[in-house]
């Protein structure tokens, strides 16, 4: 059954009806991860995603942190915080939104989709409780550019609506599919990749680096070892020369750019998990031995950061030595998410100055003057704050042109911007400010010391103007004076034995990040909200990924769709012309390995031949016992399970002792069992290649090649 119908089925009978007619606000929204809107969100993600956007979606929601205050339409007691539309108080709110939950849920019940329309909850929300409650009438993707994109391919002309989407796309399922089934291929109109259309990406030689590879092959073809020439290709833009092949550098440069952390690899294997590669929460101890738990980053989000620099705009025509400086902090450490969101936005916001909008006051240049108007206005913030009457006046007072300078705490420099818009007051975005101007980024994730730009320590005030002595001009001059994009450095993960991971699980929806028009910088770029965290998470442009995988494991067709259709496959043969004779040796190797390959196509098949790489670094007779002990023959039986009649037929009788019939009375006598007749078969004992005469192992060899 497919699993998105167990967890409905698991929601259902986690929150029936009944349950939600006696809901509690502690049930509804809490730090414990087993409240409704958890289920809603982040238990049941797999059936539908609501994730991304702020918590104001559910209403009210129990906050992580406990600051008191009120803003405008989002109001707050400390410990909860809630939109003002649904009440004055969390009491007031909730039952609201009690009775919204409820309507919505029976009215999905009823198939009364026109009914849940009508009603003021955010749309993904109120349409993922929609689809849980329903009898699969609400289709479980809720984001309208989508349904709008879809309806369009499908030829719908009518009025749009979340319930006339719903109800036509519901007539298309002619043939009676499984829902869920019937669902992902509507999706799939909307991602462009329809599954049926999924082919491997073979490569026939691309020149340029592709952003995500997998080399496959049999063992033994170089894989790995070819992760560390394409590696070096991608950082340094250039192919390398055979002498760099083979006389060690390569290698010596490979391990320094592992130590610089632009190259990672890393390992997949069955219990690697989500939490180890992108992040997860670890337990850790303080200084006193006990036990707290904090969000931890996995490999691939450490290297997408590592890969994000300095991104310079064409900026010439700023002249540094006549605009104004201003610091702000536009959430700070304590607010990454507001912080990341004016980022993501271009913005910078306040959230002083009160909740109403501050147009009245543009113009007003005098400090006194404006001050005695805003404090006239707002005789309660200044009670609260004089601040809120500074930080307004010095927010407007910024004009169109002037540089600010964005800070995460007082030691950091994180954003450098240009101002572009006039003041705007805006009370519907996701986070709980209402004062806004529009940016354009001359940098951001610089996390650079002040003392970089600024010739003196920064204050924690949230918004003021330096004074001209205080900026380092030059330094803006040099950084930002140029003509073309900083070009940040590339950044390679190598991931080995990628098809021995749960793929799905270890990347989660990261996966769809991978691919090249969702990268950051990208017209189609994409981020996603991360689940412990909650920050917005990209991956940047510069990151390629290679990966090998051993075709004698699992086959290419076996590898979960997703990763086949993001990654272009370049596959890896035995090259048995790369190994000469040699006179010290005596033993045509070429032949050897074509023979063994060429009886594993037939009793096997191609993906399961013997790579040349263990033969490649054999000088010496001895050498080749070695590779024949402890790497040909372990590889056979493993393929073939101890079946060592199959493994005879690939390498000749000369590795075997003399073959044994079973003796007549080997057997005990039991009644019953008369008819199995054993004295005709024959037992086959391998010998150890380290334990034979060179004149037995060359004798072997030659039986192998039918001389």
């Amino acid at each position: 059954m497919d699993k998105r119908i167990e967890l409905k089925k698991e929601f259902l009978k986690e929150w029936p009806i009944s349950r939600l007619e006696k809901l509690k606000l502690e049930e509804y929204t809490n730090l414990d991860k087993n409240s409704f809107c958890y289920w809603l969100e982040a238990i049941t993600s797999e059936v539908g995603s609501i994730w991304g956007g702020s918590s104001y979606k559910f209403g009210i929601f129990k906050r992580n942190n406990k600051e008191n205050e009120v803003e405008g339409h989002r109001k707050t007691d400390g410990e909860y915080s809630w939109l003002g539309k649904y009440g004055k108080t969390k009491e007031e709110a909730f039952l609201k939104l009690k009775s919204l939950v409820l309507q919505i849920s029976k009215s999905a019940i009823n198939n009364d989709l026109e009914e849940i329309e009508k009603i003021d909850l955010g749309n993904a929300y109120k349409w993922k409780i929609a689809h849980l409650y329903s009898n699969f009438n609400v289709f479980n993707f809720f984001k309208e550019d989508a349904i709008k994109f879809i309806l369009k391919e499908k030829g719908y002309k009518g009025v749009f609506s979340y319930a006339n989407a719903y109800m036509f796309l519901k007539t298309l399922n002619t043939e009676n599919e499984e829902f869920y089934t019937f669902s992902q291929k509507l999706w799939n109109l909307y991602e462009k990749e329809p599954e049926a259309n999924v082919s491997l990406n073979l490569s026939k030689g691309n020149k340029r680096n592709d952003l995500n590879q997998i080399l496959y092959g049999p063992p033994g073809t170089g894989k790995t070892y070819n992760t560390i020439n394409k590696a070096l290709e991608i950082i340094e833009g250039n192919e390398l020369s055979e002498e760099d092949r083979n006389n060690g550098s390569a290698k010596k440069k490979f391990n320094e750019y592992v130590e610089s952390g632009q190259v990672v690899f890393t390992t997949f294997h069955q219990s690697m998990s989500y939490e180890d590669f992108v992040e997860g929460i670890k337990p850790k101890t303080n200084d006193d031995d006990q036990i707290y738990y904090e969000t931890e980053d996995g490999i691939f989000k450490k290297i997408c950061s590592s890969a994000k620099k300095i991104e310079v705009i064409e900026s010439s025509d700023i002249d540094f030595d006549k605009v104004d400086y201003y610091k702000m902090s536009i959430g700070g450490k304590n607010r990454k998410i507001m912080h990341d969101w004016n980022i993501n936005n271009e913005t910078v916001s306040l959230g002083y100055g009160g909740s109403s909008s501050l147009k009245e006051f543009e113009g007003i240049d005098d400090w006194r003057s404006f001050n005695k108007a805003f404090t006239e206005k707002n005789p309660e913030r200044i009670e609260e704050s004089k601040f809120h009457s500074n930080a307004a006046f010095r927010f407007l007072k910024m004009k169109i042109g002037d540089i600010v300078i964005i800070t995460l705490g007082n030691l950091i420099i994180d954003a450098i911007g240009v101002i572009v818009g006039d003041y705007f007051y805006d009370d519907t975005t996701e986070i709980d400010h209402v004062h806004y101007r529009k940016v354009k980024w001359l940098a951001t994730d610089l996390g650079v010391e002040p003392s970089k730009f600024i010739n003196k320590k920064i204050s924690q005030q949230t918004i003021y103007e330096f004074y001209r002595e205080d900026i380092k001009i030059d330094t803006f001059k040099d950084t930002f004076s140029k003509k073309e994009k900083v070009q940040p450095k590339n950044h390679v993960l190598i991931i080995d034995e990628i098809n021995r991971g749960n793929v799905s699980a270890i990347f989660g929806e990261q996966i769809t990040l991978l691919e090249e028009s969702k990268r950051l910088g990208n017209k189609e770029e994409l981020k996603v909200k991360l689940p412990y965290s909650k920050e917005p998470f990209g991956v940047p442009n510069n990151l390629h990924i290679i990966g090998t995988m051993n075709t004698a494991d699992r086959s290419v067709e076996a590898l979960d769709t997703a990763l086949r259709r993001r990654f272009v496959f370049k596959e890896m043969m035995p090259k048995p012309d790369l190994l000469e004779y040699k006179e010290g040796i005596g033993i045509n190797l070429q032949l050897v390995l074509e023979t063994i390959n060429e009886r594993i196509k037939v009793l096997l098949d191609r993906d399961h031949q013997i790579g040349h790489s263990y033969f490649l670094k054999v000088n010496t007779f001895e050498e080749v016992k070695k590779a024949f002990a402890t790497e040909i023959i372990p590889l056979l039986q493993e393929y073939f399970y101890g079946d060592y009649i199959k493994i005879a037929l690939i390498i000749g009788l000369g590795f075997f002792e003399e073959p044994k019939t079973i003796r007549p009375n080997l057997f005990a006598k039991i009644q019953g069992a008369e008819g199995f007749d054993y004295t005709n078969q024959t037992t086959y004992e391998l010998l150890d290649p380290f334990q034979m005469s060179d004149d037995d192992f060359s004798k072997a060899i030659e039986l192998l090649l039918e001389k």
